[in-house]
């Protein structure tokens, strides 16, 4: 803002409008963001956004053997959402294919794979869970 318009630096008197002004921009930036996680500031042609954000860590490496499994209706996802890799590889994802098989079926590198499984961990509800199998005898 000040870059821009000069809001505190501006020689004159407005000067000390602006500094008059900064303890009501102040409490509705803390008001905004209390309530809303966001808030939007308007000076003269300048706006600006502020949202809070929670941190996030990334998530753990995806291996070979890792199955992903959707928590949310697979069919929700457009198509224009992703890009071309992810697109490729959606159609795999179906809670029993590990992540080595899904790259031989999407004929996709392993790699990009990993990192695309990696990215759908990070940006959607997807779990990964080991693949194992569990032989029982039944009477």
């Amino acid at each position: 803002m000040e870059l821009e318009s000069h809001f505190l630096s501006e020689a004159g008197g407005q000067i000390e409008a602006g500094k008059s002004h900064l303890p009501i921009m102040f409490k509705q930036v803390i008001q905004d963001l209390n309530v809303d996680k966001m808030c939007t500031l308007t000076e003269g042609t300048t706006t600006t956004h502020l949202k809070l954000t929670r941190l996030v860590q990334d998530p753990e490496p995806v291996l070979d053997h890792q199955v992903p499994v959707f928590l949310e209706d697979q069919s929700s996802f457009q198509a224009e959402q992703w890009d071309l890799t992810t697109n490729q590889v959606l159609p795999y994802i179906d809670g029993f294919n590990h992540v080595s098989r899904i790259a031989a079926e999407a004929d996709v590198d392993i790699n990009l794979v990993k990192a695309c499984v990696q990215n759908l961990v990070w940006v959607l509800s997807t779990l990964i869970y080991y693949r194992f199998y569990i032989y029982c005898l039944e009477s």
